[in-house]
C-alpha cells in the first residue's frame, strides 16, 4: 500500500482504469451489475483487485470446475434456463418464462389454468418494479416477448422433426 505524502492511500493507476478493460475474459454486463451491486467501485480499490484476479482466474479455467461446482447447486430447471438464455438477467429469464407459460396455457382447453390469457406490457413491466426494483423498458418488454416467441417457434419445429424421425422407424 503506498502513501502520498499528506498521509492518504495512493491507488495504482493500472487499478483505477476502467475495470471492463482491465480483466479481460470478465464480461461487461458482470462488471455493470457487480458496480450495482456494491460489491466493487468504478475505481478498483487494493482490496477488490485481488478479488476480481481470483475471478478473473477461475473465469479462465479450461475444465470449467468451479462453475460445475456452482451449477450442481442449482435446479436442473434453472441450470437450462442458464443455457438456453445466458444474456438474460434473472428477472428476464422470468419474464420469457411467463410468455412461454402463457402461450403453453393458452393452447390448453382448461381457462382455470390461466386468469388472464393476454399478458400485457404494463402488467410486466408494473410486476417487475414491484418484485425487483428495476424499471424495465417497453422495448425491453416486447424483446423478451420476442425470445419467448423465437424459442417456441424453434421448439415446435424440433418436435416435429423427432416426430418425423420417429415415425421412419
Amino acid at each position: 500500500m503506498m502513501m502520498d505524502r499528506d498521509g492518504f492511500e495512493v491507488v495504482d493507476e493500472e487499478l483505477s482504469a476502467d475495470p471492463m478493460l482491465a480483466y479481460p475474459p470478465l464480461p461487461r454486463k458482470l462488471f455493470q451489475e457487480m458496480i450495482r451491486r456494491g460489491v466493487v467501485n468504478a475505481k478498483v480499490t487494493p482490496e477488490q483487485d485481488a478479488g476480481l484476479k481470483m475471478l478473473q482466474w477461475a473465469w479462465q479455467d479450461k475444465q470449467k470446475l468451479f462453475f460445475r461446482f456452482m451449477a450442481a447447486s442449482i435446479r436442473k430447471r434453472d441450470r437450462e434456463k442458464m443455457v438456453m438464455f445466458p444474456h438474460l438477467a434473472q428477472h428476464e429469464k422470468g419474464i420469457v418464462s411467463m410468455f412461454l407459460n402463457a402461450a403453453k396455457n393458452r393452447n390448453n382447453d382448461d381457462i382455470s389454468l390461466v386468469k388472464n390469457k393476454r399478458i400485457t406490457t404494463v402488467s410486466i413491466q408494473k410486476m417487475v418494479k414491484e418484485n425487483c426494483g428495476y424499471d424495465i423498458t417497453t422495448k425491453k418488454v416486447r424483446q423478451l416477448r420476442q425470445i419467448a416467441y423465437n424459442y417456441r417457434r424453434e421448439s415446435a419445429s424440433n418436435e416435429k422433426r423427432v416426430a418425423l424421425d420417429n415415425s421412419k422407424i
